[in-house]
């Protein structure tokens, strides 16, 4: 089937070609079909493109950025709202300002694995009845760090914010690490670590910020930490501290 006539067939939502009208058959035909039973427009066939210069550029779209509301809570937390009303659907994020460039020297991976951690576990919820709680509610709930910050992202249909975010108050303030989950992402990181020394990929990623940076300063050593004994160098209570410490930033 030629590809003007698979085009013909999705705009006319058939599955067969015997249920498409016979004009439209007709029309789906090459153009040069077409001309050479019709006969081409005047001065169109034989009309060569002009290579001789570059086309005329057009003028630069216009770029309209929504307004941003900015207010601040009692406890000095700044709230940044825009507003988009395409879809019912709300967008929250938490930056707080502490990511893996904060991490000790020797424990280096710490940030990254304690921002993993957060929906592993919260308030009164382990992290299976925390993903079927905001299942129920199609909401989406990830947490994330760089090198610079940590978040912890919901987004969730409007009618349905008020039931999400008390979940994400419970994963950003009231994070449990139970010590079952913490064993698994660090052996699942430790895994990983040693899988990257068979990847000549993964390899250039290690080694080019440590040449540019050193051993010693933080962007010289991944996010997740390096060699894999660092993952094993803090215990449950340690990503708990290095937490709290950071939402105080």
């Amino acid at each position: 089937m030629k590809p003007a006539l698979i085009a013909l067939l999705v705009a006319f939502g058939v599955s067969s070609v015997s249920s498409v009208p016979s004009v439209a058959l007709v029309a789906a035909a090459p153009l040069s079909e077409r001309w050479r039973a019709e006969g081409a427009p005047a001065g169109v066939e034989g009309q060569k493109p002009d290579r001789a210069k570059p086309p005329a550029i057009g003028p630069a779209p216009s770029l309209k950025l929504p307004a941003i509301q900015k207010q601040k809570l009692s406890n000095g937390l700044g709230v940044w709202i825009v507003e988009h009303h395409e879809v019912p659907l709300a967008q929250v994020n938490l930056i707080v300002r502490s990511g893996s460039a904060a991490d000790p020297i020797g424990r280096f991976g710490v940030g990254s694995l304690t921002a993993a951690m957060l929906d592993e576990g919260a308030g009164s919820r382990s992290s299976l009845d925390l993903a079927d709680a905001l299942e129920f509610l199609g909401a989406n709930l990830t947490t994330t760090s760089s090198f610079d910050y940590s978040a912890v992202r919901l987004s969730v249909p409007v009618a349905k914010l008020g039931d999400a975010l008390p979940l994400m108050a419970d994963v950003s303030l009231r994070p449990t690490f139970p010590a079952s989950e913490l064993d698994r992402l660090r052996k699942e990181r430790l895994t990983n670590l040693l899988q990257a020394r068979d990847n000549p990929g993964a390899l250039i990623q290690l080694a080019f910020p440590r040449v540019v940076y050193g051993p010693t300063h933080r962007y010289g050593t991944t996010a997740n930490g390096l060699p894999p004994g660092t993952c094993k160098r803090l215990p449950r209570s340690g990503r708990r501290e290095h937490w709290d410490a950071s939402l105080e930033v």
